[in-house]
């Protein structure tokens, strides 16, 4: 019993949260806001990250269309591509919405002739 707590001690899992670690791995899987929140909560955590790392580290975990068009638009500041970030998603999901709603209002159109 006290080999194995003194083993665990030694090599089990650590206790210390590499917040750095966790920062530099995130990702969003969700939706930007969500992504913004949890990359801010990190950053309070983190000491030591400049301006630039912050903010290529944020663009770098964005999903992959939204860092297509981060890099063309090239933020300056962080707070400036979260901002970015938000709204280029707005902008890509009221599109989708209004292509969607096209799409069935043109499906209706066409069943309602064949109906005639």
């Amino acid at each position: 019993m006290a080999f194995e707590r003194e083993f665990l001690t030694q090599w089990g899992p650590s206790s210390v949260v590499n917040h750095h670690g966790q920062l530099a791995k995130l990702k969003q899987e969700g939706r930007v806001l969500v992504y913004i929140e949890e990359f801010r909560q990190l950053q309070i955590l983190v000491r030591g990250w400049s301006e630039e790392s912050l903010l290529g580290t944020f663009i770098e975990g964005l999903k992959p269309w939204l860092v297509r068009e981060m890099k063309l638009k090239q933020p300056q500041r962080l707070t400036e591509a979260m901002r970015m970030a938000g709204i280029l998603e707005d902008s890509y999901y009221s599109d989708k919405k209004l292509f969607k709603e096209s799409s069935r209002s043109k499906n209706f159109k066409s069943e309602s002739t064949k109906d005639s």
